[in-house]
């Protein structure tokens, strides 16, 4: 990633500004820098996050290792103390106003300590099954005019077992409550690489991830994505379904999503870069079809997406009413009510779908219909 003669990664100094003054078109923003140059952090402007975190970063590795070797094997009472000694240890983190020792014991200090090192960092610590914790760092990026405030576009660290059930949104604490952030740093890497190939030494393009992040977070996914998916995706993601939830998403975009806002905000290059990584034609197809269409037609769309989301709907009723062999005695049971008793083992159900002709053929028909659906929503006229 690129830095600018401060020694600061662009991309951050973007991500802050943004913050700081509130403008909405990510790369236009006319006080770019200002913060940097004579504001209150102007006096150590040369501190990279990157660097300032690695402290932390090396002593969760550790705290981990030894964690998951007691999960494991059981701890005798030596590795029980190292434990005690790896999370009371003070960490030596340098930010903007100098230098602080920080402990794992107190995440509040820790969390002071990495917004003094930039204030995008987030940290998290989730209790494990196991009953001890997890930690997981990452930097957001705000976005404004939409249902989700923040993207993750990064993650800096996360420990192993760190629960997400569903990976497409992390709860992280801001302003003393829990709240949903949009997780894009999956496709970071994806994004950084796509970049480096489209660039052109003659004509060179000056595209950043977190602004490929920030306008597929706000263009596409914030309409496209809602935590009340998560029991359908949770089901598909189990019953190897693969079209249905893409149709639950287009399908939540037509019906939410502000129509005469989204056509026409993705560049070409853009488009390409993100529709080649996030693996979504018709959602891209769709955002593409938005800018053919007159404003009577942009009206109609609410109405046929309601139709097309209650033949979706219809269809995964009728998957769920098939019934299977369950149990040691092969008895009859229909597929809605193992989904709602067994919703946090859905691995097992999933296995006895596999073995279910009926289910199999339920199958096809699901995600066939989710196809038509699919089709029919991106279609002119």
């Amino acid at each position: 990633m690129a830095k600018n003669a401060s020694g600061t990664h662009r991309s951050w100094q973007t991500a802050i500004s943004r913050r700081k003054y509130g403008f909405d078109d990510f790369g236009d923003d006319p006080a770019f820098g200002h913060w940097y140059t004579s504001g209150y952090r102007s006096g150590r402007i040369k501190i990279d996050p990157y660097e300032a975190v690695k402290p932390l970063i090396r002593h969760l590795e550790i705290y981990d290792r030894l964690r998951q070797k007691i999960e494991r094997q059981g701890g005798i009472i030596e590795e029980l103390e190292a434990l005690i000694v790896v999370l009371t240890q003070k960490i030596c983190l340098e930010g903007y106003f100098g230098k602080t020792s920080v402990a794992l014991t107190d995440p509040t200090a820790v969390r002071s300590a990495l917004y003094d090192i930039d204030d995008t960092l987030r940290l998290q610590a989730r209790e494990l099954r196991s009953g001890m914790t997890g930690y997981y760092i990452c930097r957001i990026v705000d976005i404004y005019y939409a249902d989700f405030n923040s993207l993750i576009v990064e993650d800096l660290y996360c420990s192993p077992g760190y629960p997400m059930p569903d990976k497409r949104f992390v709860r992280l604490m801001r302003g003393g409550r829990e709240t949903s952030f949009l997780r894009l740093s999956p496709y970071r890497s994806q994004i950084e690489k796509r970049i480096e190939a489209q660039q052109d030494p003659e004509h060179p393009w000056e595209a950043e991830p977190d602004q490929l992040q920030y306008d597929l977070g706000r263009y596409v996914l914030n309409p496209a994505w809602h935590e009340d998916q998560y029991p359908g995706m949770h089901a598909a993601d189990h019953f190897e379904l693969r079209k249905f939830p893409q149709a639950i998403e287009l399908l939540y975009m037509e019906l939410s999503g502000e129509l005469c806002e989204l056509r026409g905000q993705l560049d070409p290059k853009e488009n390409d870069i993100l529709q080649s990584t996030v693996s979504h034609p018709f959602l891209f197809g769709f955002l593409k079809m938005l800018e053919e269409l007159n404003g009577t037609e942009l009206n109609e769309l609410p109405k046929e997406g309601l139709i097309h989301y209650i033949n979706l709907q219809k269809a995964f009723s009728e998957f769920l009413g098939i019934e299977i062999p369950w149990g040691r005695h092969k008895t009859k049971m229909s597929l809605n009510t193992l989904l709602l008793s067994n919703f946090s083992r859905l691995d097992l159900v999933g296995k006895a779908l596999k073995k279910s002709e009926t289910a199999l053929e339920a199958k096809r028909q699901l995600e066939a219909t989710a196809q038509k659906i699919m089709r029919m929503a991106t279609q002119k006229g």
